[in-house]
């Protein structure tokens, strides 16, 4: 026999009262979600959309402006369902083609890529042999140059970068392990706090260091020590969650 997949199609009222939350937690099955209703307001359907996955068709009279509302913002529908999403629009929002920005776990070179591509040059620490290979031909293959890799402990930075002193814009810390690598092998407390105090001195005025933290056992103690450290010396920091989820990752925003 045969199987037809069919795909719901549902018809949603933007005026409705319940709106937001039928159109967050749609059914499983749903792909299109066809909005209908008066005096729509682009801004807080965003808003909305920001939240709803990326892999629902939205239709009504108004994708123009929702897109061109998106474009603006630096978002797009699905925005805040990962928080890396957040990382990368607070990078953009802050970083120009001017900057120095640190990559301090340059993994598979994904964020690297990005901070190569937004930034004057980008600087990437990785203790893995792999991760500077992996990062190198990812790099290589978009024709990208403004970047220099080192395969030593991020918490040396104060040291390989000393000439670069008070002159960074941005540091990102995406912590935990190699994606697709060895689990056993993550960021470790220890080094991740001398790190983050390391960075705090290589900052330029109004500039920004990003720490994304992994909840498994490690990254729990990670966050508790940077986080007690943050707040022993009243540091300026934000935190950032898209989900009540307690084993999700979050964002820390520490400001200079």
């Amino acid at each position: 026999f045969s199987r037809v997949w069919l795909f719901m199609e549902i018809n949603l009222d933007y005026n409705n009262i319940d709106f937001k939350d039928k159109i967050i937690n749609l059914p499983k099955g749903v792909k299109i979600v066809n909005i209908y209703g008066d005096n729509i307001n682009i801004s807080t359907l965003c808003d909305i959309l920001e939240n709803v996955k990326n892999n629902i068709e939205i239709r009504c009279n108004y994708n123009k402006e929702i897109n061109n509302e998106f474009l603006k913002r630096n978002t797009y529908q699905g925005f805040n369902r990962s928080i890396l999403n957040m990382v990368k629009k607070i990078c953009v929002e802050n970083v120009t083609s001017n900057d120095y920005v640190v990559d301090m776990t340059v993994g598979n070179g994904n964020d690297t890529l990005f901070l190569a591509n937004i930034s004057k040059k980008v600087f990437g620490f990785d203790i893995q042999d792999i991760a500077i290979k992996n990062t190198t031909k990812l790099l290589e293959e978009n024709n990208v140059d403004n970047y220099e890799l080192f395969n030593i402990s991020h918490d040396k930075i104060d040291i390989v970068l000393n000439k670069y002193k008070n002159n960074i814009k941005l540091i990102l810390f995406n912590l935990g392990y190699l994606p697709c690598g060895d689990k056993f092998i993550t960021t470790n407390h220890e080094t991740t706090l001398n790190a983050i105090k390391s960075s705090l001195d290589m900052l330029k005025n109004d500039s920004l260091i990003l720490v994304v933290f992994y909840p498994h056992p490690e990254g729990k103690l990670e966050a508790k020590v940077v986080l007690d450290y943050l707040n022993n010396y009243n540091l300026n920091y934000t935190i950032y969650k898209n989900t009540p989820n307690e084993d999700a990752p979050y964002l820390v925003v520490i400001s200079k």
